[in-house]
């Protein structure tokens, strides 16, 4: 939902925005948006040299262009190596047909979403009020700004900018006590100023 909005009110600033829903197996901003696509992301992990993920990118109310994710297939929430880099390698084609391009990732901290994260200019983190989901944003947080590439066995190039949105607070008050309550954990374990969005 918040990516949704996001796109449209992008759109509305007069930005080309496209939202790419990676939330692999799961995806749902289709459904949000009322439209019914024909071909999903998994055709984007083919090595066919002239495909682009401009092909499956389908106008959405509101004015942005959305790249619908998979639903229902349980093995394009599991890609392997080779495809992550063939659907990473497909996202820089997107910066030639728009301003802005969002990424709507799963929850969790599995590869399929570190490495969006990693991919990306910016993260926005999504949190509720509900003590689960401080947790889990939290570890997030956590894994993107002290993990290491594994395969590699050095440490990242840069930590990536992180943001937190506050969705479903009651009130403004109670959003700016969820975001001090985690960026005072962020700063005093992590050594990291994790801003808030919105």
């Amino acid at each position: 939902t918040t990516s949704v909005n996001l796109s449209v009110a992008l759109a509305k600033n007069n930005r080309r925005a496209c939202l790419l829903d990676a939330d692999l197996g799961l995806a749902n901003a289709d459904v949000l948006c009322g439209l019914m696509p024909k071909v999903r992301l998994e055709s984007a992990v083919a090595d066919d040299p002239n495909f682009t993920l401009e092909d499956l990118a389908i106008d959405a109310p509101g004015g942005f262009r959305l790249i619908p994710g998979s639903v229902g297939i349980g093995r394009v929430g599991e890609l392997d190596d080779t495809e992550r880099k063939i659907l990473l390698r497909r996202l820089d084609d997107l910066h030639a047909y728009n301003d802005v391009v969002l990424i709507d990732t799963s929850a969790g901290l599995g590869d399929s979403v570190t490495t969006f994260v990693d991919a990306a200019d910016a993260g926005l983190i999504v949190v509720t009020p509900e003590p689960t989901s401080i947790a889990d944003a939290y570890a997030l947080i956590k894994v993107l700004v002290t993990q290491n590439d594994q395969s590699e066995g050095v440490p990242r190039k840069r930590i990536p900018t992180l943001a937190l949105i506050v969705n479903q607070a009651d009130s403004e008050k109670d959003a700016i006590a969820v975001h001090g309550r985690i960026s005072g954990v962020c700063d005093r374990f992590l050594g990291y100023q994790l801003p808030m969005l919105g």
